[in-house]
Parts: structure tokens; sequence; C-alpha cells
């Protein structure tokens, strides 16, 4: 009796390069299995080593038949077999674990452990099985094998890997640990808290992003902490977002009432400790328009600017930093608020030795100023010094003995004091309605309005240059800026709303930055979703309602119009989205501006959540009298400045567009209920 092995055969030459074969069940195997296995190693092994033919199992090393044996290696087989003997009849103490009723953990001693060591420690190995064949295919199904067959019961493995998950996953466990987090508070981080953001990873390296909606952040989000790991069940797998996504993957956690997380004590050391995708330098002006993913870079730290501020009233920090690549292409990197505030190297940089500093920077956004790529930071921008990753160790051996003299500020120059916004008067809108325009403050009073509708028939976009952000003209060829002749051009804002306070309702504007606070959105997004629906986009409709405390300031042309028009400083607190918009109480008679029942409703995008916007009207319709519309002129309307950190945070300088007085009477009266049979004109 042999074994069906061939010489020269892939399974024949396998037992010949094999240093660990595993037999399953041997003791439950009869003698003549042992001996057939015995003759075929022999015959196999023979062909490389002629004395194998009178070793035992070709001399294979089954360890208690090999003569060669030292006497100290007898002894700890022989002490090991009973150990093993000892744990079969009960007489080694087992232990529970914490939340655990009974004892089942038993403990190796040490001297009886195998340490993993050589150059294959924590290598993977591939140990090939026998396939085996099924019976039937229900549930518990038989393999069939030559001794005995294996009765197999389906199971649950006790954690699902990350890179399993799908929609359809439902009463899984997932090990995950925390590698970021962070809050998002709207596109400018100003307003309301709206999801906390995780980005977990588990054993196998697989990340995936994580939402805990604000409702939830106080009993969920208080207690996921960063670099902690953690057993997660009872939540929900949806797909990804298609925008701004920190990690690759294409589907999401979302954090329920329900779901639970537990911390693990003393997790395995097999968590990756950084999460990125890395983009080249040379990529980063091709991921300018690119809004699927944020971007993380790799590279040395060059120079460092001093915090400076900028906006509305000097009340924004930003920093600049430099980076440079293998091939020393610099690239410079924009922090925003905090980030910019506690950028600092004191724990990983000593001027004395004055080693290169490698950094990991991930989560940020591409941008362009002046025709120049750079990366802006984000609310989920995160950074690395020195890290311990494959792509660094060519800054690590190309820098070992290089000195860098590296660019930094002053402890003075450090020391930065943030303004206070100012002590701005608080007016109702009805109050700044009765102000004469001459006696207005430079910097404005202060207003707590909800927004209430768009202006109708008002131009909401211009097309501006990307390089000096003024506008450009259409030609039949395109866009042409007016002042440099550009082609390249981007979309921005120039919005006009109505809101209200209860007292009354007035007209506001504003440019692009502020507007992309009130909106959320870049204008370029909500530009390209005009040309594939009709009216205004869902995302633009979406503001109404929302509550805002601004700083405002007269328009120019409430020297010439009767409906003022106030231009919008600064956003100084976000209320978010209202449960329903303050009535009016009319008593001034020059805003008596159009109700929704006066303008013809414009068709809106699917879905959008204004789509009966007449049913937002807070003006009352009583009066039968002229009424005046603002008309916005379609003649785009220059920007002041082409300050990248103006462009981005503040417009200093804002005024309305050119606008035509178009008089219009109305003859409605309001119908006379009590009689069924008369209509209204």
């Amino acid at each position: 009796m042999v074994c069906d092995i061939k010489c020269g055969t892939m399974l024949s030459e396998l037992v010949q390069v094999a240093s660990l074969i595993i037999w399953d069940e041997a003791l439950m195997t009869h003698r003549f299995a042992f001996e057939a296995l015995d003759r075929s190693f022999r015959d196999i092994l023979a062909s490389s080593s002629p004395i194998a033919k009178d070793l035992p199992f070709g001399g294979k090393n089954m360890r208690l038949l090999m003569p060669s044996l030292s006497q100290e290696e007898r002894q700890e087989l022989s002490q090991f077999s009973k150990w093993m003997l000892d744990v079969g009849e009960g007489k080694i103490d087992a232990t529970s674990q914490e939340g655990e009723d009974e004892p089942t953990w038993i403990e190796i001693p040490q001297e009886l452990l195998l340490m993993p060591q050589g150059i294959h420690k924590s290598k993977n190995v591939l140990i090939p099985r026998i396939s085996l064949t099924l019976k039937n295919t229900k549930w518990p199904f038989v393999l069939q094998r030559r001794q005995y067959p294996i009765k197999i019961y389906q199971v649950t493995m006790l954690f699902t890997p990350v890179a399993e998950l799908h929609p359809q996953s439902t009463n899984v466990v997932i090990r995950v640990c925390v590698i970021r987090k962070w809050e998002f508070r709207g596109a400018t981080n100003d307003g309301p808290l709206q999801h906390i953001n995780l980005v977990l990873a588990d054993e196998q390296g697989t990340s995936i992003h994580a939402e805990i909606a604000a409702a939830l952040a106080v009993d969920k989000g208080s207690l996921i902490e960063i670099e902690k790991v953690y057993e997660l069940k009872r939540f929900r797998v949806t797909p990804s977002r298609n925008y701004f996504k920190p990690v690759d993957n294409n589907f999401m956690i979302q954090f329920t009432l329900y779901t639970q997380a537990k911390v693990v004590k003393d997790p395995p050391q097999m968590f990756p400790r950084y999460i990125y995708k890395l983009t080249s330098f040379e990529n980063i002006e091709d991921n300018i328009d690119n809004r699927t993913y944020l971007i993380d870079v790799l590279g040395m730290l060059t120079q460092i600017d001093p915090p400076h501020l900028i906006g509305y009233n000097n009340s924004t920090i930003i920093r600049d930093i430099y980076i440079k690549n293998a091939s020393d292409m610099s690239l410079k990197i924009t922090l925003w608020g905090n980030q910019a505030s506690n950028f600092s190297i004191s724990d990983v940089y000593n001027q004395s030795i004055n080693q290169p500093i490698v950094i990991l920077l991930v989560g940020f956004l591409a941008k362009r100023f002046k025709g120049q790529p750079y990366l802006s930071g984000t609310t989920a921008s995160s950074w690395y010094f020195n890290p311990g990753i494959p792509e660094a160790q060519t800054y690590y051996s190309r820098l070992q003995n290089n000195d860098l003299q590296l660019i930094q500020p002053t402890a003075a120059e450090e020391e930065i004091q943030v303004s206070q916004p100012p002590n701005l008067e608080h007016k109702t809108v009805e109050e700044l309605l009765d102000i004469d325009p001459d006696m207005f403050p430079p910097e404005g009073y202060r207003c707590t309005v909800t927004i209430s509708r768009i202006v109708q028939n008002s131009k909401w976009w211009y097309p501006s240059c990307s390089r000096c952000h003024k506008s450009s003209s259409q030609t039949s060829t395109g866009y042409h800026c007016t002042s440099g002749g550009c082609t390249d051009i981007n979309f921005r804002y120039k919005l006009s709303f109505i809101a209200t306070d209860g007292t009354c309702e007035a007209e506001f504007f504003c440019f692009d930055s502020i507007a992309r606070k009130i909106v959320g959105k870049p204008c370029d997004n909500l530009v390209t979703a005009v040309t594939t629906s009709q009216g205004p986009p869902a995302a633009l409709a979406a503001i109404v309602c929302l509550k805002f405390t601004l700083a405002v300031a007269i328009n120019m042309s409430a020297y010439s119009v009767t409906n003022r028009v106030f231009s919008i400083l600064s956003i100084l607190t976000n209320h978010g989205r209202q449960s329903f918009i303050p009535s009016n109480m009319p008593s001034h008679p020059q805003q008596e501006l159009h109700t929704q029942d006066e303008i013809p409703s414009l068709p809106t995008t699917q879905d959008s959540p204004a789509t009966s916007m007449a049913k937002l009207s807070t003006c009352s319709n009583e009066k039968n009298e002229a009424r005046r519309v603002l008309i916005y002129s379609d003649m785009p309307h220059d920007t002041e400045g082409d300050d990248q950190h103006i462009s981005e945070v503040n417009n200093q300088e804002l005024s309305s567009p050119p606008k035509r007085i178009k008089h219009s009477h109305t003859n409605k009266g309001a119908p006379d209920l009590t009689d069924p049979k008369k209509k209204s004109s």
C-alpha cells in the first residue's frame, strides 16, 4: 500500500522542498497510512538524497521518530506531550475573560512556545490543502474523503473584514482602529455641527469612511477616540458619497441610534497607523476640478511661513507651508484657522542638528491661485511628521547625511492676536430700512434674519477669470477676461435673496466667498447642474429657511432707488435650518416687496426643497398698488482685488450689480370668499 504520489509530478516536488507538513487528525489515522506515507516519502526523496531510502519518511523530521534528536529536544517534546495530555484530562486550570461566564482560556507556558524567528518572521506562508468534493449542498453538508466524512455547519466569523462589507450586510461585527476623526460644520466650517467623520481600518489594512449624525454626536461621537480599537456592530452600510471621499472605498458606514462600539483592550499590533493614497506633485493640477477624492501628498518640509490674519476685520488665521518632492519640485500648502495656529514642529525638529523633516499630508483640496496649483486645508486635513511608510524611505536614504536649512518663523512672528469681531449695534430689518444711507457706519450693523425666498429673475452667477477673478465676457468662441484676455474661467456667485426677522423683509446681496458659505457648495457645481435641468438648482433653492446673523452695510443703490439692498460684509453666526420662517407684520411703506403670488413660479430642479416656493411667501397681498421689480443687468460685474485670501474668505468691498427699475401695476383684489358666486378678477 502506497500513496498515489508519482515521482516527477508537481506534488512530489512540493514534498521535496516542504519545510513543514501538517497532518490533520493524525492520531485518528490507521497504522497502514503511516506505513504507506513512509514508503512514498522514501521513494520520492531518494531522487535527491541517496540515504533517504534508509531514513524514516525519507529523512523528513517527524520529531519523535528521528534518531538524531538530541536529549534536550527529546525532553522538550516529552514535556509538551505531557502538558497536552493534562489539558485533555482537565488538569490545567482555565481562566475566563471579561464578559464571559465560564472559564474557557488556557495559557500555554512560555517555555513550550516556539517564537517566530529568522528571515521569514511575520511573513505570509502558503499552505496547500487537499481538495474535498461536496456530497450535497444543504447545510450541514458532508465532505467526502478517504477516512472519515467531515460534517461542516454554517458559522459566522467573529469579525467581518471591512473588504466584505456591502449594503446587505446585517448583524455583522467588525474590529477596526480609528485612524482619523473630524467634525463637519458646513463648507466653511462655521455652521452648526452636521456630522462627525471617521476613517476606520481593520487588521488587513482595508479602510472605510464612517459618519455619525449630529443628533448622535453626544451619545456616539464623544465615545470614539483616535488610535483606539473598537468592535462595532448594528451599523448601516451605504454607498459612499461621490464627492470629497477621504478613502478609496465604494461603501461607507453610518452610525445609528442602536450602533454599539466596544473598546478592545490590548488589541493586536496589526492595525495600520496611516491611511493614504498619494498623489504626485505633477498630478496636482489635474485634480483641481476633481472633487471625488481628497488629496494626500508626501514631501520634505522646506519652509514654514508665520501665521497672519485675513478676512472681515482680520478674524481668520492662515498659514502657508512649503514642501518639495524627491525631484526638488515645490508645492504650497495653505492651512486655515486652528490648523494654521496649531501647526508646530517643536516635537520633531532640533535646530542644532538641522535634520530634515518628511511630512505626510492627508485630506486636502487642490486649488489654483494666479495660475499656480496649491493645496488648501479642509476639516478632514491632518499631517504626520517622519511617517514610517515605504514611500518615505526614499527621502530618508537621500537625506540621511544632508543638512537642510528649514525656513521657519521666529517666536515673535508666531505670536498673533486674532482680532475680535467688532461690537456691532444690532438692528432689526425694519430699523435698517429707516436709517438714512449717509448714517450707516463703515463697519455696518448686525442683524439676524431667515432667508424667505430667492430674488426672481436675477442672475446668481457670473464667469470669473481664474487668475485675476475679474469678470469675463462671453464671445462666440467662449469666455475672455476683460483685463488680460485669459480664457480660463470659473463661475462665481453674485447672490440676491429676500430675508426677514419678523419685523419686515429686505433684499440682501453678496458675492462669491460669502455666498459659498450660505449655499455650502462651489458655484461651479451649481452652474453645471443648471445646464442639465431647468430652473434654479436644488442646492440654491435649499437656502430658504436658513438663519444667519450678518454684518451688513447699505448698498450704493440705496441713493437712487426706493427698494434698498443690503450688502453682506460677513457672516457672524450660522444658526442652521429653521422649521419655519418668521411672519412679518408689514408696517414699512418702502418695503412692500413682491409676494410670490404676483411672480410667475419658475420650474425648479427635481426634488428641490423649494419646488413650491409660493408657500414660503411671508408678505401680505392686500394692497392694490404699484410694485417695483429689481432686475439685475445680465452684464457681469467685476470683483474687487485679486488677492488669493480675500477671494477665498471675503470680499472687502461689495457692491450690487447695476439695476434697472421696472414699474408694474397690478389690479388684483382680494376675492370675496363670503359669496361663492363671486369670482376674483
